[in-house]
């Protein structure tokens, strides 16, 4: 029986690398061709934590391709198929990962700041508590970005700070820029109205503000 659960854990093991590799390359419809083999074998069928958390990862992926498709609605569902699937199988790290995505990609895209803010406080809270300091760090170099499309210039500063320092000191380059761009805003906000940050940015900050 335990051989038998190993040679699980390895086929599934390499069955989500494999997606992976096609996700990296940007070969969104095999890879979501191999979601889809995958989700629907025999494999993967069962209640295990093992097996659950595979799931999770693989509805994860398949998010990731429909959100470049542009079909939301799939995106969404898949995200909380995920999210279920992570929390049947106790797994925390990935519930991290399905806040985190969300927050990122999914509502940061659509303008839907304050469920941006929500997922990803969520996703920081559990990476600070591992800690996982290079999560950590893009947890708060984008929730800078989101504040500040929320007008929350007072909050994007020390976010954005923050992100700054600890990028600097794992060497983060792309988060390091990130955090800069949003304290240029920042200044920029100030400089020009003395008050705060917005009397002179026009953002498109959605209906979810």
């Amino acid at each position: 029986a335990d051989l038998a659960k190993a040679d699980l854990a390895v086929r599934l093991d390499l069955m989500r690398r494999k997606t992976r590799m096609l996700i990296h390359d940007k070969k969104f419809v095999e890879a979501e061709e191999s979601c889809r083999q995958a989700l629907a074998s025999d494999w993967l069928a069962g209640d295990g934590s093992i097996v659950l958390s595979t799931r999770g990862r693989f509805e994860l992926m398949l998010s990731s391709c429909r959100i470049v498709a542009g079909d939301c609605a799939e995106t969404a569902r898949c995200n909380e198929r995920a999210r279920d699937l992570f929390r049947r199988a106790g797994d925390e790290s990935g519930v991290a990962q399905v806040e985190y995505t969300l927050g990122s990609q999914f509502y940061h895209s659509r303008g839907e700041f304050k469920k941006a803010k929500t997922s990803l406080r969520g996703a920081l809270s559990y990476y600070e508590s591992v800690p996982d300091v290079v999560m950590a760090c893009q947890c708060k170099a984008i929730l800078a970005h989101v504040a500040i499309e929320r007008r929350e210039d007072e909050e994007a500063r020390k976010l954005a700070e923050e992100a700054l320092d600890e990028a600097k000191a794992i060497g983060h380059t792309l988060m390091v820029g990130m955090a800069e761009w949003t304290l240029g805003r920042c200044a920029v906000g100030r400089a020009a109205s003395g008050k705060g940050l917005w009397p002179c940015v026009e953002i498109q900050a959605g209906n979810d503000t």
